[in-house]
This record gives structure tokens, sequence and C-alpha cells, in this order.
């Protein structure tokens, strides 16, 4: 039961761990400001995991952060368990 739902979670909302430092954004794109946590900017850290929600053609991917989405990231920030749903 547990890792059938596990399993199924994973293929819905990809995990994916920080292979470098970057900064979260509040646009899929550079353009957009930094986003802020907590009233912090927001900066992933290389090891910590967070889940892919989507990704734009441009290479940004939507992340959530403990199921809460929280701003947008490079591609190439990334190491993706799975293809997350490409929107366009």
């Amino acid at each position: 039961g547990i890792a059938t739902y596990a399993t199924a979670q994973e293929r819905k909302f990809p995990w994916a761990v920080v292979h470098h430092r970057c900064e979260v954004r509040a646009g899929n794109g550079e353009s957009y400001p930094v986003a802020l946590m907590e009233g912090k900017p927001l900066v992933l850290i290389p090891g910590s995991e967070v889940q892919a929600l989507g990704q734009r053609s441009n290479g940004w991917i939507l992340l959530a952060i403990e199921g809460r989405a929280v701003g947008w990231a490079p591609r190439s920030c990334l190491y993706l368990s799975a293809e997350p749903i490409l929107w366009r």
C-alpha cells in the first residue's frame, strides 16, 4: 500500500536533488526576482531535496519544498528522478 502510493507520488511529482547552489526565482527566468521564504531569499544548496512540479520549455523547473510551491530554478541546477510535466 504505502510503497505503491509513494511510487505513484514520485511519478506525479518527481524528486530532484540540487546539483549546485542556485537562487530560486519567482518566475521562470533570470529576469524574475529571487523568491522569498519567511522573508529571506530562497537559495538552494547542493544535496538538498525538492519536488519538481513541472517545467517550462525554456528549461526552468517549478519547485516545491515540503509540498508547497516555492518558485523556479534552472534545470541545470538539479538532478531529476524523472521528467516533470512539461507546461507550455
